[in-house]
């Protein structure tokens, strides 16, 4: 059975894990999302502590994640040079 709940402190070294193995294979796909160093372990801890990490798991293991945020989300407020950091 798979559930959805916020994230706790607990999971953070599976969800830096997870990250690491994702934001791999963005680079190996040429991808440059994620290359940056942003996010880190200090913005999945604001999140979890802010209650906007979500985690997906099964019976015995942790999934996934996603940031659910209400509102503007900081890292789209500011455009430089007149674009966004990405595409």
């Amino acid at each position: 059975m798979l559930t959805v709940r916020k994230a706790q402190l607990a999971d953070l070294p599976t969800i830096m894990q997870i990250f690491t193995e994702a934001k791999n294979y963005l680079m190996e796909q040429h991808i440059p999302q994620w290359q940056d160093g942003t996010p880190d372990q200090a913005v999945f801890t604001a999140d979890i502590q802010a209650g906007d990490l979500y985690v997906l798991t099964d019976e015995t293991n942790l999934l996934g994640m996603a940031a659910l945020k209400l509102g503007p989300d900081q890292f789209y407020q500011t455009i430089t040079n007149g674009s966004w950091h990405s595409d």
